[in-house]
């Protein structure tokens, strides 16, 4: 309509049949600029260049320029998003310049009558057109790749976590390997010799085992605390994947070229406004109505020096959109008052559309983008106004129509603005859940092999050191006895040994206990005859109906009457301990009563040990609950476990 219609009310040089055949020649084939966007886009620059040297545009027109600046953004927007094919319309809009200057050199047809600012003109046109289009499709480009982090991100977190989770197994097994069961394999080597070695020398072998027993008891506490650390200490970070959280100054080349673009593009046309523009007042006439410029132009450095600052604002059009817009408007606004800036210029045009996109592009709400839309404006006009050039209403209908152009352009791209904004939060949100869960998923893998190396290697020690300290006290009296407590010190060392390497086969299978059989009556039974042959005077009555609970279940009873029945040797050492196993109501109820208190300990200390605290979480972990505490002149173990 627009392109039909200028023919009928400008004037004419090459013929009204000519000048509307380039016209609809021109905006037809825009119907199909987004099937293909290249094709139409290099169609339109051959039209225009062709009607430019015949003279086939009405003389003031715009409609061809404003077809020409969209084909270009369209061929920009629309192309390939991949390959050399994705700069198409940039490289379109660079060789449509060249050919243009180039003809004009040559002096083809009509070409060698552009003035120089016709020229500055339309090089606007070219880069107001061509980039917003590339940053739309970049802007989509980037969501894109957003949305397949955040679904890689999705997918990864699960396998980062379990490949952090194997690191730490793989490591807390090297360890084990080398500390503990490096010690009880000494001691296997030690009862190996004492057994030949007459009544006198077994003295010396238990106090050499005792020595063993304390320097592995050691070395308990300090894989213990070891593993109880925050995992951060011993474990690495990840390696991040290739999309990272958003800083708030970009600094990759691409983003600084990006965002100092604007700034760059109009500075450099203020800068030539400001070598080419005629001294004022000026009188010219434009679409056929004759306007005067009075208002005199203030040459020199300081005209240079305010064309590069006005535009310096839009560097931060990101983060403060709507004052960037009202200050560089203002600016505008100031130095037309002051005489400096002219409608004559290109770049008072250029700035308009510049803060109307950045309105419409980096606003963060809606009312925010017309606020911002409303001050361009304002101030686009008011310049105008201000010069007291005298402006038709087609004139002034032009320049808002231009900035609500490019406003609208700038809306679009504020969807994908906005989008990749959310989806950058969510990568950032997805890679911190993933340090969180790899975290978590660490610690409690160090707390449940803490609590085993705990049960098994404590419980296994404590007997050594039992049987020890009988060797040393009657290696020299009683060597029948001594060499009785050798035995027990061998099948100490043994269990321990076979237990750590049941450990060992938790760290290469996360859930060994499932099996089937491992935990019974029978693993109990074995616990308290330990008991009794290290000295411990030890009853039991055991319900054989556990060999039929869940195997998590039976192996919380293993491991909390052998942590129970630990304690109590160690601190109420030759006192009477009662050990009840039953299975009721649905429950297994799981009592270990000591004759003495344990020295030093009081209710309020209960869940300070890694013992008691590791008998909490076993039970808690499959439901149940536990409590340690006095219980008449003695203590007291007493979980409920469910079946």
């Amino acid at each position: 309509m627009w392109s039909v219609s200028e023919p009928f009310v400008l004037e004419v040089h090459a013929g009204l049949a000519l000048t509307l055949a380039f016209s609809v020649g021109l905006a037809v084939p825009m119907l199909a600029i987004r099937r293909w966007p290249l094709a139409v886009a290099a169609l339109v620059c051959v039209l225009y260049l062709v009607q430019t040297g015949l003279s086939a545009h009405p003389t003031g027109g715009v409609a061809s320029v404003l077809v020409l600046a969209y084909a270009l953004f369209a061929a920009s927007a629309f192309g390939p998003a991949t390959g050399l094919r994705s700069w198409g319309g940039v490289a379109l809009a660079v060789a449509f310049a060249l050919t243009f200057v180039l003809l004009a050199a040559l002096g083809v047809g009509r070409f060698g009558f552009q003035p120089l600012n016709l020229g500055m003109y339309l090089a606007g046109v070219l880069v107001a057109s061509a980039v917003p289009g590339f940053g739309i499709r970049d802007r989509r480009g980037q969501v894109t790749r957003l949305r397949r982090s955040v679904g890689l991100l999705e997918v990864q977190v699960g396998e980062h976590v379990d490949g952090a989770v194997e690191a730490e197994r793989d490591d807390l097994d090297r360890s084990l390997a080398r500390v503990a069961t490096g010690l009880v394999r000494e001691v296997l080597v030690l009862t190996a010799a004492g057994s030949q070695r007459p009544g006198a020398e077994l003295a010396a072998v238990g106090h050499r085992i005792a020595v063993l027993a304390a320097s592995a008891t050691d070395e308990l506490r300090g894989m213990l605390g070891t593993l109880r650390a925050a995992p951060a200490s011993r474990i690495a970070p990840a390696a991040p994947l290739v999309v990272t959280r958003p800083r708030r100054f970009p600094v990759r080349a691409r983003d600084l070229a990006a965002r100092l673009a604007p700034w760059l593009l109009l500075a450099a046309f203020g800068v030539v406004d400001q070598a080419q523009v005629p001294e004022l007042p000026f009188t010219a006439a434009f679409w056929g109505s004759p306007f005067t410029v009075e208002v005199p132009h203030v040459a020199g450095p300081t005209g240079m020096v305010l064309a590069v600052l006005m535009p310096l604002p839009l560097v931060w059009r990101r983060e403060a959109p709507l004052l960037v817009v009202t200050l560089v408007s203002a600016i505008m606004v100031a130095r037309t008052v002051n005489g400096d800036l002219s409608s004559l210029t290109m770049v008072q045009t250029f700035t308009g559309c510049a803060v109307a996109y950045v309105a419409g592009a980096w606003s963060r709400s809606s009312a925010e983008a017309v606020c911002g839309l409303v001050v361009a404006v304002v101030g686009s006009v008011a310049s105008w106004w201000l010069e007291a050039a005298s402006w038709t209403l087609p004139q002034y209908a032009y320049m808002v129509v231009a900035c609500v152009a490019i406003w609208v352009a700038g809306r679009s791209v504020a969807g994908h603005v906005q989008a990749a904004r959310g989806l950058r939060r969510e990568v950032a949100a997805l890679e911190d859940r993933r340090s969180e869960l790899t975290t978590m998923a660490i610690a409690s893998e160090r707390r449940r092999v803490a609590r085993e190396l705990h049960d098994v290697v404590g419980h296994g020690l404590s007997l050594v050191a039992v049987q020890a300290g009988v060797m040393e006290a009657v290696g020299r009296t009683d060597p029948a006895a001594a060499r009785a407590a050798l035995a027990h010190v061998d099948d100490a060392a043994r269990a321990t040994l076979s237990e750590l390497a049941s450990l060992r086969l938790l760290l290469s299978d996360p859930d060994p206990e499932a099996r089937p059989g491992r935990w019974s009556a029978r693993s109990v039974r074995r616990l308290v005859e330990d008991a009794v042959a290290a000295g411990q005077p030890v009853r039991a009555r055991l319900d054989t109906r556990i060999d039929r609970v869940p195997p998590a279940t039976a192996a919380a009873v293993v491991r909390i009457v052998q942590e129970a029945l630990t304690n109590a040797r160690k601190h109420a050492t030759g006192e009477p301990t009662q050990v009840d196993v039953a299975v009721r109501d649905g429950v297994v109820a799981v009592t270990v009563r000591s004759g003495a208190r344990p020295r030093g300990r009081t209710a309020a200390a209960v869940g300070h040990g890694y013992g008691v605290e590791g008998m909490v979480a076993r039970a808690a972990e499959i439901g149940g609950t536990l409590q340690a505490g006095p219980s008449g002149d003695g203590w007291a173990v007493r979980a409920l476990l469910p079946v």
